[in-house]
């Protein structure tokens, strides 16, 4: 074999090993639609009935029976990890005596093993909790993800102002989230 044949047949067995070794890269895709739902921790019931604060739907949002589910609206994701930002409709409001909160616009953020549930309050996007204990997984265009909710420094700074006590400490169980997405 000549010296440039051999050459081209290293070329191409380096370029063979560097395609087989490279993963398919992730494929972005929008939501289309979806649904999320949290069940409440006995703590967070608990909270609520002891302190008397309320907490009421705001837009398409839904709350009772220990619960409050979100339409799923919007948002890039990576098919078939599940990392990207996945926006909701609707809000809360958290009523405590003559003080509300509203709270609005949920995102769940993934990448990796980090996921967080952020929403908008008083203009700012803050951090309202962590996903732990996170499941993540795509079928077609339909994707699941579970987790606990663990709450964030931020977001009980912002519950203890609201009654004016002590009773919310960051990484307290907020519940159970579920959400199910489809993809466009």
């Amino acid at each position: 074999m000549s010296r440039v044949s051999k050459t081209a047949v290293m070329v191409a067995v380096v370029l063979s090993a560097a395609m087989i070794a490279v993963p398919a890269q992730a494929k972005t895709e929008q939501i289309k639609s979806g649904q999320t739902s949290v069940k409440l921790s006995a703590l967070v019931k608990a909270l609520l009935a002891k302190t008397g604060l309320t907490v009421t739907a705001v837009g398409p949002a839904n709350v009772g029976g220990g619960s409050l589910s979100m339409p799923m609206a919007s948002g890039p994701m990576s098919v078939p990890s599940m990392n990207g930002k996945m926006n909701s409709e609707g809000g809360l409001r958290f009523r405590f005596g003559t003080r509300t909160l509203v709270i609005r616009d949920y995102r769940i953020t993934h990448h990796g093993k980090n996921a967080t549930v952020s929403a908008i309050v008083h203009g700012k996007r803050i951090t309202l909790a962590h996903i732990v204990d996170l499941k993540a997984r795509m079928s077609g265009k339909h994707g699941k993800m579970s987790g606990k909710l663990r709450i964030t420094a931020a977001w009980a700074h912002l519950i203890n102002k609201l009654i004016g006590a002590n009773v919310a400490h960051t990484g307290q169980d907020l519940g159970e989230l579920t959400m199910a997405v489809k993809m466009a």
